[in-house]
């Protein structure tokens, strides 16, 4: 074989100056004789190997099958088993070692994705050469998997949010194939044949099409070799050309409304934008940030905040391969449309005229930064990102570049691009309304001395536990703090009020106004915010190293003076408002819902977390202050903060600010027993939906019975995407449903166990028989070693994978020492999981799901009832 080319780029984790010191992760790029391409990033840190590839194809570049979905046919094909792997066996191979693999088709490219312990490179680069290479294509497999594509097309059909986003594409593009869904249109898609996707797959699977991309617990010298050798029968093809029809010059404006089943009106205004080559993409991304993005940006201090004309509001620049587009995009009551429109055009023809300020330039750029540190600190980030980069700008380290471009960026060029792109000759607006909105006219209404790794515990005089984590690493700094509290502790009459708290405890405090404390967040590219749960409710921070003396000072001051402003607290409520009915719009939320209420009655486990249409409207500002002083105090907190830190120098500085918050006596409310249903339970709901869903409720354990492993695995073998036996036997062998699963989620108090299937109306009898046979096999016994053992392994890995960054396994430690697990609970799990026994799940499944004490929720269309 002919020497090969080697080009070795840098992928750097850039800071600003004055910062710490970078940390360097080093991609290789190797191209082999086949044409080839090999991205090879070694990350030591990570426990775990991306293993990706991409294709360079996708729905736009479909050629005579344009429109038919084919690029995502061939996806899911690839899954249903090759020359030496039978269908179910892909899957099951990734999840017994304990790994994930998925994969996703764009409009450019096709992306499959395989992640595994550091120990299992081998068997993800072995399946993933066999995926690409040597693919079956069964006659039988590809008519049931063409039955599972066609209800996930009625499934998108049924969420308000994809709607949308199909007919802005159909709008904004008239000629260009971006117009055409990824999936494709049913007519269409039902007549493509074997033939065709074979003929398709050779076409586009071909070596000098295809970009291997590596990063994780690797030495490239260890794996390259492999990768070459695996790879070496993978033949060239002749190069193809992917032109597609370029879309004309947008001259005059568009206008399109749709009534649609839904209590929120949806509205998008696009604009012409550019391509990901273009020098005007960089500013146009700025544009976007300053004008829509975050909690101090334009659109969202006027619209939102100042008129309050929306539920939400927000900018987006889409830049892909061809031409993109500028939108921005909001939810609102649909009398407002037209006042919404005037605003928006306000904001931007100010800064057409005006241009923005350098504080709001400045503010962008380092946000822009610390979302880059944040998003390269796993192995699967690196993996996509180094893929993208290398196929559609010839540079894997492309997104080093783009900071750099960020920081070139001027005043000027904003003004520049707002001018040049932001005209009304360029605008396209779609209407998503309410059906009982009568139609109107189709025209714009002008619209401590530690090993790096280990966890500290320390407690101070007041009562306040702290937990400190030193990992070098990454420059990335978490800090959580966390309180008992959350839904478990709410009643009827004032449900929602952690959610109410969580969301407007960082919206100013006695010392900085709202958008004051907006506007040095982000500036500063420090993430602060509450949140709320079953269990409990808290404060989280993210920020890069150099910024976490700053971040610490606003975080104590949210935490003790904070303003639950009645402003804030109007419009907080007004958005959960606006939750309630888009989880109405949503068939899996709602059917959870319901789900939940007739599993566990009057226990807070039951309701919502974003509180009713009657108790929201009772929250006030004194209900908050009430709830603060009685929750928030040093002995119900456990505080933590893990990453790029000297734990010496960090325990000194948490001492010096907690042990001024003297401790008091607390009141939690006692927890209401969780009390199981005497008699099944049955209940039809009707949604206005194509697809239905059938729901299986159980009650299950809580945090500290260690029957919740043996319910995991149990879970699993039952609902396991790809392997579970729902999956095998609902959608694998009857082709009646789309999407399947299964999970148990313990609490404080008894969690619930749910399995569940999304098919068709008139199979929803026919899922209902097999999820209750299958429950039934598993309580005889009836359970294979491989079941076991597949699930365990699968439950393992993705266990370890889920606890890659310094963020995830703070919140899991954190949470774990103040439930009474100890900060370390989560370095059980394994061996809790392995010594699950056939004997153990059997007896679980007869303990938990019994089919006397059950729920059974089935969703089905309006007309069904």
């Amino acid at each position: 074989m002919k020497m090969m080319r080697i080009l070795s780029v840098m992928l750097f984790l850039i800071l600003l100056s004055g910062g710490s010191q970078a940390a360097e992760l080093t991609a290789t790029k190797y191209t082999l004789d086949n044409g080839l391409t090999v991205l090879i990033t070694e990350v030591p840190t990570s426990p775990v190997i991306a293993v990706y590839g991409l294709i360079k194809t996708g729905s736009a570049r479909e050629g005579k099958f344009l429109g038919c979905g084919v690029s995502h046919f061939v996806e899911h094909m690839l899954f249903k088993g090759t020359d030496k792997r039978g269908v179910g066996e892909i899957p099951a191979q990734v999840q017994a070692a304990g790994g994930s693999i998925n994969a996703s088709t764009g409009t450019d490219y096709t992306m499959f994705t395989i992640n595994v312990p550091k120990d299992q490179f081998d068997l993800g680069l072995d399946i993933l050469s066999d995926m690409l290479m040597h693919p079956k294509f069964d006659p039988v497999e590809l008519e049931k998997e063409r039955l599972v594509i066609l209800k996930e097309m009625e499934l998108y059909e049924d969420e308000p949010d994809h709607r949308l986003n199909k007919l802005v594409s159909q709008n904004v593009y008239l000629k260009h194939p971006y117009r055409h869904p990824i999936i494709g249109y049913p007519d269409l898609f039902r007549n493509v044949s074997r033939d065709d996707l074979v003929e398709y797959f050779k076409s586009r699977y071909s070596p000098n099409n295809t970009i291997i991309s590596i990063a994780g617990n690797v030495k490239k010298d260890e794996i390259f070799p492999k990768i070459k050798k695996i790879f070496e029968s993978f033949s060239r093809k002749p190069d193809l050309s992917m032109a597609v029809p370029q879309e004309p010059t947008q001259i005059s404006k568009r206008f399109y409304e749709e009534a649609y089943p839904t209590d929120v009106t949806r509205v998008s205004m696009s604009f012409s934008g550019t391509s990901m080559n273009d020098d005007d993409m960089v500013p146009l991304d700025v544009l976007a940030k300053i004008l829509g993005q975050g909690a101090s940006s334009r659109l969202y201090l006027d619209v939102y905040k100042k008129r309050q004309l929306v539920y939400s509001i927000g900018a987006n620049d889409s830049t892909p391969v061809d031409r993109g587009s500028f939108e921005i995009e909001a939810s609102l009551d649909y009398k407002n449309i037209p006042a919404l429109a005037d605003a928006v055009w306000q904001n931007i023809r100010q800064i057409q005229l005006q241009g923005v300020t350098a504080k709001e330039l400045e503010k962008v750029k380092n946000s822009v930064l610390s979302e880059y540190v944040f998003d390269h600190q796993t192995a699967s980030s690196l993996a996509y990102s180094q893929a993208i980069g290398e196929a559609f700008l010839a540079d894997p380290n492309y997104d080093a570049y783009y900071i750099q471009s960020i920081k070139r960026v001027t005043l000027d060029d904003i003004k520049r691009v707002a001018r040049k792109y932001l005209q009304e000759d360029k605008l396209t607006v779609v209407i998503l309304k309410p059906q009982e909105i009568q139609a109107e006219s189709k025209k714009e209404k002008s619209m401590v001395n530690a090993k790096n790794g280990e966890i500290v515990k320390f407690e101070l005089k007041n009562g306040v536990r702290v937990l400190l984590r030193q990992d070098n690493a990454f420059p990335v700094v978490s800090v959580r703090l966390v309180l008992n509290g959350g839904l478990r502790q709410e009643t009827a009459d004032n449900n929602g009020i952690f959610s109410l708290l969580a969301s407007t405890w960082t919206r100013g405090t006695k010392k900085m106004k709202p958008d004051q404390m907006a506007e040095l967040l982000e500036s500063s590219g420090i993430g602060l915010g509450g949140f709320s749960g079953n269990n409990s409710f808290g404060l989280s921070m993210s920020c890069l190293k150099e910024n976490f003396d700053q971040g610490m000072i606003l975080f104590m001051d949210a935490l003790r003076n904070p303003l639950f402003s009645d402003e804030e607290i109007s419009n907080t409520k007004k958005n959960m408002l606006e939750g309630i009915r888009r989880r109405k719009d949503d068939i899996m939320t709602e059917s959870g819902f319901t789900l939940k209420q007739k599993l566990y009655g009057s226990h807070p486990y039951g309701m919502d977390q974003s509180g009713t249409e009657t108790s929201i409207p009772r929250l006030d500002r004194k209900a908050l202050l009430a709830l603060y002083k009685q929750y928030v105090y040093p002995s119900n907190m456990v505080f933590s903060v893990f990453g790029d830190i000297d734990v010496d120098t960090v325990r000194k500085k948490i001492e010096t600010l907690f042990s001024a918050i003297p401790d008091r006596p607390g009141t939690i409310w006692p927890s209401v027993p969780v009390k199981e249903i005497a008699a099944p339970v049955d209940f039809v709901l009707n949604m206005d939906k194509k697809q239905a869903l059938v729901s299986f409720g159980f009650i299950g354990v809580d945090f500290k019975n260690n029957d919740q492993y043996s319910l995991k695995v149990l879970m699993t073998i039952l609902g396991s995407s790809f392997e579970g036996r729902l999956f095998q036997k609902v959608r694998e062998k009857l082709g009646q449903a789309y999407h399947v699963g299964g999970y148990s989620s313990p609490g404080v108090d008894r969690g619930q166990l749910v399995i569940y299937s999304l098919t068709s109306p008139e199979k929803a009898a026919g899922v209902n028989k097999i999820m209750t046979d299958e429950i039934l096999d598993i309580q005889k016994g009836n359970i294979s070693d491989k079941e076991i053992n597949d699930a365990k392994a699968y439950l393992k890995g993705t266990f370890q994978a889920g606890l890659e960054t310094n963020d995830a396994l703070n919140f899991i430690a954190t949470l774990d020492e103040l439930y009474g697990l100890g900060y370390d609970n989560y370095t059980k799990f394994s061996a809790e999981i392995d010594a699950v026994t056939k004997d153990k799940v059997k007896e679980a499944a007869n303990k938990y799901l019994d089919l006397n004490k059950r729920v059974i929720i089935t969703t089905i269309p309006v007309a069904q009832r």
